[in-house]
């Protein structure tokens, strides 16, 4: 059940009827409120009241939204820099604590001085509150606001008792904050920049999943890895109660200039123009934040100011592949629709797909008759939590990927899948894994018979045989050679990858510190960049020359095994 605030009563101070209205609406109406009563002080150092620009109106409207659809409110904010977040929330929250009884509300940021400022905006807030709204205050201090009858008398504090809510302050280096807390709003400020991942852990155990309930995370960001990136991308991607909000550097009014006559766009620029509309007084100030601001450093810039959530993350490390061939190839991906979410089945001997709401496979193009298809495939543990095994099917000739299998399963049961989205894929190719549980997926695969399975061939430097081996062994020469074939395909034409988060993973692809070892960076995944790399170097490898044709549409068991045979006695 929703909280709401309390009605005012006024009557008993000698306020009339027509006021008493007009304050009740006041209370009830959190923008309003904040317009009217709350006080902020500007960057010029002047006391203004706080009304919300249009970027703060539009974090109000979402929480008003969830709000009255009576669900908890979760929102994480990834913004510019200095866009007025941290006090739009302090206001919502302000208005919600001192309106409604036996509301705790903390707020927390990555340091103590962040916190502090952001605490003491509340203490101006009630500092300049008008006075017959004001609630009684028991306690002001460095860490809390206490609204409660500071009377020391019990029978007038039990008949009068205030409204028993309070706001407190906390830092993020408090491993333990909120524990022993009941939180109804909390507002988690700069995560990006948190020391400790325990600490927002234990500060979601504090906050009920109950309407009535709010928690807004609000950060730059700060590299790509990380609690808060991770927390996005969860939201992004619909995997928690989080909605995402994105507010980018030109969605705030204050940041443009006067331009001067001489002002020519150069093509950066231009692009900037043609994405988001800009206009040059945007792109001046653009200019000169980015001279004066980070140094001339454009990478600086981005995630300071980003124009997107993918120049947001910029990676701390150096990316293996072109950043700005991905950010473009990102911007035009797109999930599939849910009809193209499932599995593929086998029925009645033929492999057919099946729509799953939550299925591991997603195909943005179905296999068409006449084409061949190259499936990387790069095999994890199968635990419910850890490295991911993926499946990447893409079409041998233009290199175009169709379909990404993604999800946690036992190597032995991937390799049944694979054999079913091959067939699924007029017998596609298989490259998978062989390194350690990558051998259960290849014997698994082995003992289906499937027939195009990717052979290496081996040498006995002793006895000079020849020995026929499957699926790909990753080392280090032959890790290089795969990660090069997928660096080439994104240099060329990065639209080629259809999926959002394939190329997500690539841009969290990093240079060790080694300067040769390649791995994603802490906290990111990289199975599915490792089985696009090993698709597309198995597709220039070429495994199915020398081979005898094949038909996919007169397979069965009989020929199957036939083919099996075939491919270990031919080698390459």
């Amino acid at each position: 059940m929703v909280v709401e605030p309390m009605a005012v009563n006024l009557e008993k101070l000698g306020i009339t009827p027509d006021i008493m209205q007009d304050l009740a609406l006041i209370t009830s109406d959190p923008m309003l409120f904040c317009r009217v009563v709350l006080r902020i002080q500007d960057k010029m150092g002047r006391i203004t009241p706080l009304a919300f620009n249009r970027a703060q109106m539009r974090l109000y409207q979402e929480y008003m939204r969830q709000r009255q659809e009576g669900r908890p409110v979760r929102i994480i904010i990834l913004k510019a820099r200095q866009m007025g977040f941290s006090t739009a929330v302090e206001g919502i929250f302000y208005w919600h604590t001192t309106n409604t009884e036996n509301i705790n509300t903390m707020l927390i940021a990555h340091k103590a001085d962040a916190s502090t400022a952001i605490f003491n905006k509340n203490k101006l807030f009630y500092d300049n509150e008008i006075p017959i709204l004001q609630p009684m205050r028991k306690a002001s201090n460095a860490k809390e606001l206490l609204f409660e009858n500071p009377t020391v008398i019990p029978t007038e504090k039990r008949l009068n008792p205030g409204l028993r809510s309070k706001i407190i302050i906390e830092t993020a280096m408090n491993k333990e904050a909120g524990r022993s807390l009941t939180i109804h709003n909390l507002h988690v400020s700069e995560l990006a920049f948190w020391p400790y991942t325990e600490t927002m852990v234990s500060l979601m155990q504090a906050v009920p999943n109950e309407p009535g309930t709010s928690v807004i995370v609000e950060s730059t960001a700060n590299g790509i890895g990380g609690d808060f990136y991770e927390m996005w991308q969860q939201a992004v991607r619909g995997e928690s109660a989080f909605v995402p909000l994105f507010f980018p550097w030109w969605q705030h009014q204050a940041y443009q200039m006067p331009v001067g006559r001489d002002f020519v766009a150069d093509y950066e620029e231009k692009e900037l123009k043609r994405l988001y509309g800009l206009r040059d007084e945007q792109l001046m100030w653009r200019r000169w934040c980015l001279a004066n601001n980070c140094g001339g450093d454009i990478d600086i810039f981005h995630q300071e100011y980003p124009s997107s959530p993918e120049e947001a993350f910029i990676a701390s490390g150096r990316p293996v592949f072109d950043v700005g061939a991905l950010e473009s190839a990102l911007r035009q991906a797109a999930d599939p629709p849910p009809e193209r979410i499932g599995r593929v089945v086998d029925i009645d001997g033929r492999a057919q797909f099946q729509r799953l709401h939550n299925g591991f496979l997603k195909v943005w193009r179905w296999p068409e008759d006449g084409k061949e298809y190259v499936a990387g495939i790069d095999v994890a543990l199968g635990k419910s939590s850890g490295d991911f095994s993926v499946i990447q099917v893409i079409e041998r000739i233009s290199g175009l990927q169709v379909a990404e299998w993604h999800g946690h399963i036992d190597p032995d049961l991937l390799g049944d899948e694979a054999a079913l989205l091959g067939k699924f894929y007029n017998l596609a190719w298989l490259i998978p894994e062989a390194n350690n549980m990558g051998a259960a997926t290849v014997q698994r695969l082995r003992a289906l018979h499937y027939p195009r399975l990717y052979r290496r061939m081996t040498i006995n430097k002793i006895t000079n045989k020849r020995t026929v081996d499957y699926g790909f062994t990753t080392t280090a020469q032959s890790k290089p050679l795969a990660i090069a074939s997928l660096s080439a395909v994104i240099r060329e034409n990065a639209c080629r990858i259809q999926s959002p988060n394939a190329l997500r993973e690539c841009m969290t692809y990093v240079i060790g510190d080694d300067g040769r070892s390649t791995n994603a960076q802490n906290g990111c995944y990289d199975d599915r960049v490792m089985a696009l790399a090993m698709a597309f170097q198995g597709r220039n490898e070429r495994p199915w020359e020398n081979l005898p044709d094949i038909n996919p549409g007169d397979v069965n068991e009989e020929i199957l095994q036939i083919y099996g045979v075939l491919n270990a006695i031919t080698g390459y």
